[in-house]
Protein backbone atom coordinates (compact mmCIF):
# COMPACT_ATOMS: atom_id res chain seq x y z
CA UNK A 1 0.00 0.00 0.00
CA UNK A 2 1.66 3.72 -0.94
CA UNK A 3 2.09 5.77 1.92
CA UNK A 4 -0.05 8.38 2.54
CA UNK A 5 -0.62 11.54 4.98
CA UNK A 6 -2.67 10.46 7.92
CA UNK A 7 -3.35 12.09 11.43
CA UNK A 8 -2.64 10.24 14.92
CA UNK A 9 -4.32 11.16 18.20
CA UNK A 10 -2.25 9.79 20.90
CA UNK A 11 -4.10 10.32 24.22
CA UNK A 12 -4.11 9.41 28.14
CA UNK A 13 -6.11 10.60 30.99
CA UNK A 14 -5.33 13.38 33.03
CA UNK A 15 -5.35 11.87 36.85
CA UNK A 16 -6.44 8.82 36.07
CA UNK A 17 -4.57 8.06 39.40
CA UNK A 18 -7.47 9.93 41.40
CA UNK A 19 -10.05 8.41 39.60
CA UNK A 20 -12.04 4.77 40.80
CA UNK A 21 -12.10 1.87 38.86
CA UNK A 22 -15.64 2.81 38.04
CA UNK A 23 -15.08 6.03 36.68
CA UNK A 24 -11.73 4.78 35.17
CA UNK A 25 -14.34 2.14 33.38
CA UNK A 26 -16.50 4.90 32.26
CA UNK A 27 -14.18 7.43 30.32
CA UNK A 28 -12.60 4.57 28.92
CA UNK A 29 -15.77 3.18 27.36
CA UNK A 30 -17.10 6.25 26.84
CA UNK A 31 -14.22 7.38 24.85
CA UNK A 32 -14.13 4.31 22.90
CA UNK A 33 -17.63 4.62 22.37
CA UNK A 34 -17.58 7.79 20.84
CA UNK A 35 -14.35 7.69 18.75
CA UNK A 36 -16.13 4.60 16.51
CA UNK A 37 -18.57 7.28 15.71
CA UNK A 38 -16.30 9.90 14.91
CA UNK A 39 -15.85 10.48 10.74
CA UNK A 40 -12.41 9.59 9.34
CA UNK A 41 -11.19 7.49 11.58
CA UNK A 42 -8.99 4.98 9.94
CA UNK A 43 -7.92 2.84 12.77
CA UNK A 44 -10.39 2.88 15.67
CA UNK A 45 -9.07 4.03 19.35
CA UNK A 46 -7.43 1.28 21.40
CA UNK A 47 -6.35 1.84 25.06
CA UNK A 48 -2.44 0.88 26.09
CA UNK A 49 -0.56 1.17 29.30
CA UNK A 50 -4.21 1.45 31.09
CA UNK A 51 -4.53 4.83 30.71
CA UNK A 52 -2.59 5.70 27.46
CA UNK A 53 -4.90 5.65 23.77
CA UNK A 54 -4.38 5.75 20.24
CA UNK A 55 -6.35 6.00 16.79
CA UNK A 56 -5.60 7.48 13.08
CA UNK A 57 -7.85 9.27 11.15
CA UNK A 58 -7.67 11.13 7.78
CA UNK A 59 -5.24 13.91 8.24
CA UNK A 60 -7.66 16.71 7.64
CA UNK A 61 -10.16 15.72 10.83
CA UNK A 62 -7.39 13.86 13.23
CA UNK A 63 -7.32 18.32 14.85
CA UNK A 64 -11.05 18.36 15.34
CA UNK A 65 -11.50 14.71 16.29
CA UNK A 66 -9.13 15.04 19.16
CA UNK A 67 -11.25 18.26 20.29
CA UNK A 68 -14.44 16.18 19.88
CA UNK A 69 -12.70 13.66 22.13
CA UNK A 70 -11.49 16.65 24.94
CA UNK A 71 -14.70 17.96 24.82
CA UNK A 72 -16.51 14.48 25.31
CA UNK A 73 -13.97 13.55 28.29
CA UNK A 74 -14.79 16.83 30.19
CA UNK A 75 -18.18 16.57 29.58
CA UNK A 76 -18.00 13.61 31.88
CA UNK A 77 -17.87 16.07 34.88
CA UNK A 78 -15.28 17.62 37.15
CA UNK A 79 -11.70 15.95 37.55
CA UNK A 80 -12.36 14.11 33.80
CA UNK A 81 -10.63 15.83 31.19
CA UNK A 82 -7.49 13.95 28.68
CA UNK A 83 -4.49 15.00 27.22
CA UNK A 84 -3.92 14.71 23.47
CA UNK A 85 -1.43 14.94 20.88
CA UNK A 86 -1.95 14.81 17.26
CA UNK A 87 0.86 14.11 14.74
CA UNK A 88 0.13 14.73 11.20
CA UNK A 89 3.18 12.73 8.52
CA UNK A 90 3.15 9.92 5.94
CA UNK A 91 2.71 6.21 7.06
CA UNK A 92 0.70 3.38 4.81
CA UNK A 93 -1.49 2.06 7.62
CA UNK A 94 -1.20 -1.25 6.48
CA UNK A 95 -1.76 -2.90 9.68
CA UNK A 96 -5.16 -3.87 11.35
CA UNK A 97 -4.56 -2.14 14.64
CA UNK A 98 -2.97 1.09 15.54
CA UNK A 99 -1.15 -1.42 18.06
CA UNK A 100 0.47 -2.62 15.24
CA UNK A 101 1.34 0.40 13.07
CA UNK A 102 4.19 2.47 13.04
CA UNK A 103 4.98 5.39 10.79
CA UNK A 104 5.79 9.37 10.71
CA UNK A 105 2.47 10.72 12.67
CA UNK A 106 2.85 7.76 15.08
CA UNK A 107 6.30 9.08 16.21
CA UNK A 108 5.70 13.01 16.58
CA UNK A 109 2.05 12.53 18.94
CA UNK A 110 3.87 9.66 20.66
CA UNK A 111 7.02 12.03 21.29
CA UNK A 112 5.19 14.89 22.01
CA UNK A 113 2.67 13.35 24.32
CA UNK A 114 5.38 12.69 26.09
CA UNK A 115 6.90 15.50 26.37
CA UNK A 116 3.97 17.62 27.01
CA UNK A 117 3.83 15.70 30.59
CA UNK A 118 6.64 17.81 31.97
CA UNK A 119 4.70 20.87 30.65
CA UNK A 120 1.27 22.76 31.24
CA UNK A 121 -0.28 21.81 27.95
CA UNK A 122 -3.09 19.64 27.36
CA UNK A 123 -3.19 20.00 23.40
CA UNK A 124 -0.70 19.91 21.21
CA UNK A 125 -0.37 19.27 17.39
CA UNK A 126 2.23 19.11 15.05
CA UNK A 127 3.08 17.83 11.38
CA UNK A 128 6.79 16.89 11.90
CA UNK A 129 7.91 19.60 9.63
CA UNK A 130 8.43 23.56 10.24
CA UNK A 131 5.31 24.87 11.41
CA UNK A 132 4.32 28.17 11.36
CA UNK A 133 4.97 30.35 14.67
CA UNK A 134 0.76 31.60 13.22
CA UNK A 135 -0.58 28.19 13.90
CA UNK A 136 1.27 27.68 16.43
CA UNK A 137 -0.29 30.00 18.52
CA UNK A 138 -3.58 29.00 17.33
CA UNK A 139 -3.23 25.74 19.13
CA UNK A 140 -1.72 27.32 22.16
CA UNK A 141 -4.66 29.44 22.07
CA UNK A 142 -7.22 26.14 21.63
CA UNK A 143 -5.58 24.71 24.56
CA UNK A 144 -6.35 27.85 26.91
CA UNK A 145 -9.63 28.11 25.90
CA UNK A 146 -10.44 24.25 26.60
CA UNK A 147 -8.95 23.69 29.50
CA UNK A 148 -11.64 26.05 31.19
CA UNK A 149 -14.36 24.73 29.64
CA UNK A 150 -17.03 23.61 32.18
CA UNK A 151 -18.74 20.20 31.87
CA UNK A 152 -22.06 21.17 30.81
CA UNK A 153 -20.49 23.57 28.26
CA UNK A 154 -18.45 20.55 26.71
CA UNK A 155 -21.14 18.57 26.01
CA UNK A 156 -22.95 21.26 23.57
CA UNK A 157 -19.55 21.71 22.25
CA UNK A 158 -18.81 17.74 21.50
CA UNK A 159 -22.12 17.86 19.63
CA UNK A 160 -21.60 21.37 17.89
CA UNK A 161 -18.22 20.38 16.44
CA UNK A 162 -19.98 17.27 15.18
CA UNK A 163 -22.02 19.59 13.08
CA UNK A 164 -25.39 19.00 14.80
CA UNK A 165 -27.96 21.98 14.66
CA UNK A 166 -28.99 23.85 18.04
CA UNK A 167 -32.54 21.89 17.81
CA UNK A 168 -30.61 18.68 17.76
CA UNK A 169 -28.29 19.42 20.33
CA UNK A 170 -31.23 20.34 22.47
CA UNK A 171 -33.25 16.94 21.44
CA UNK A 172 -29.95 15.44 22.11
CA UNK A 173 -29.40 16.61 25.50
CA UNK A 174 -32.60 17.13 26.83
CA UNK A 175 -32.74 20.85 26.90
CA UNK A 176 -34.17 23.87 25.47
CA UNK A 177 -32.66 25.51 22.17
CA UNK A 178 -32.38 28.78 24.17
CA UNK A 179 -30.02 26.79 26.16
CA UNK A 180 -27.97 25.80 23.73
CA UNK A 181 -27.90 28.89 21.90
CA UNK A 182 -26.45 30.71 25.69
CA UNK A 183 -23.73 28.26 25.68
CA UNK A 184 -22.25 29.12 22.32
CA UNK A 185 -22.44 32.51 22.41
CA UNK A 186 -21.05 32.54 26.07
CA UNK A 187 -18.37 30.27 24.74
CA UNK A 188 -17.53 32.54 21.98
CA UNK A 189 -18.58 29.48 19.39
CA UNK A 190 -18.63 31.50 16.04
CA UNK A 191 -15.22 33.16 16.63
CA UNK A 192 -13.93 29.55 18.34
CA UNK A 193 -15.32 28.04 14.75
CA UNK A 194 -13.41 30.34 12.51
CA UNK A 195 -10.18 30.16 14.01
CA UNK A 196 -10.97 26.05 13.59
CA UNK A 197 -11.46 26.30 10.12
CA UNK A 198 -8.08 28.32 9.49
CA UNK A 199 -6.28 25.80 12.05
CA UNK A 200 -7.60 22.71 9.77
CA UNK A 201 -6.83 25.00 6.41
CA UNK A 202 -3.03 24.73 7.41
CA UNK A 203 -3.02 21.60 9.49
CA UNK A 204 -2.77 19.44 6.27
Amino acid sequence: MMEAKYSVITGDIIWSSKLNNEQLSEIRHTLKYEADQLNGVKLPLEFFRGDGFQLACNDRMGFRNALILKMIAKGLGAGFDIRVSIGVGQTDLNKNTVRESDGEPFTISGRNLDTMKGMDRTFVFSKGEYQSPQLNAMVQLFDDFIRDIKPGQAKVLSLALKGLSQKEIAQKLGISQPAVSKVLHSVGFRSFLAVLNVVESNAV
